[in-house]
């Protein structure tokens, strides 16, 4: 009896102990035929990235993880040029929407849970945009939750970049583009992502509130007395006004309105 009640308790166990790496990268970044590969072996275990050159990207899995140093590097310089993009406020950016950005792309790349929510397809050929030109990508499956998915897309979808981008002013199309233009153009890898419903599963993490999140963005999901403004936030700002000192100031127009009408 005391044999059956161990092996129960194990097969109990074994979904949760079986959470693995399904991706690695052991090429460097711009060369020839360089992607992402499907880990085998050894390659599964999640391992600890031992500081370089470069500054580690994604420090919540630098302990144990599925990122070498080559997709780190590769990170570390493409998370540069995204806050440029959508991170600025000065250029109609939002941190949080950057910092979201990172998360959801750092999980892919390093997360030691990747066997739960990402599957390997293998090589595909595509013909690559705006340049026209044949090329060979990894073709990968992301399953995300509806939740996280959410909170990715409204804290970007007032920047100023995806504002300016009908192809982007969807959550399935802003998805759609990271998965497909992003993706190649950076790692030479095509994301599929599929967003489930409800309780349904997939990658699942706490994301910030482009109104409402700490200036030190450690802290995902974690309130703060930071806000981006409005115009980059559409989707957080009840009546139009993130914090409260948009309120106030909104408050005052409107009574200054008030007493120099007729």
């Amino acid at each position: 009896m005391k044999k059956y009640f161990f092996v129960c308790i194990f097969l109990l166990l074994l979904p949760f102990c079986n959470t693995s790496c399904v991706m690695i990268q052991t090429c460097a970044p711009g060369s020839p035929g360089c992607y992402p590969q499907k880990a085998t072996g050894n390659e599964t275990a999640p391992f600890a990235l031992k500081p370089g050159g470069v500054p580690i990207a994604c420090p919540q899995y630098s302990d144990s993880g599925c990122c070498t140093i080559s997709a780190n590097s590769q990170m570390f310089l493409s998370y540069i040029l995204e806050m440029e993009s959508v991170g600025e406020i000065s250029t109609g950016g939002c941190p949080a929407c950057a910092a979201n950005i990172q998360l959801l792309w750092c999980a892919l790349a390093c997360s030691p849970r990747q066997s739960e929510f990402l599957e390997v397809i293998g090589l595909h050929n595509i013909t690559a945009t705006p340049t026209g030109l044949p090329m060979q990508v990894q073709e990968i499956a992301a399953n995300i939750s509806s939740s996280f998915a959410e909170s990715v897309f409204n804290s970007c979808s007032g920047v100023g970049l995806v504002r300016s981008n009908p192809n982007l002013d969807t959550l399935s199309l802003f998805f759609n583009y990271m998965g497909y233009n992003q993706s190649i153009s950076v790692a030479r890898t095509l994301v599929n992502f599929s967003v489930l419903p409800l309780g349904g599963g997939g990658l699942d993490l706490p994301a910030y509130d482009c109104c409402n999140f700490p200036n030190n963005l450690t802290s995902p999901g974690q309130p703060g007395n930071t806000s981006c403004p409005c115009a980059s936030c559409l989707n957080e700002c009840p009546g139009g006004a993130c914090n409260k000192a948009e309120l106030v100031q909104r408050g005052r127009d409107l009574l200054i309105e008030d007493f120099e009408s007729p």
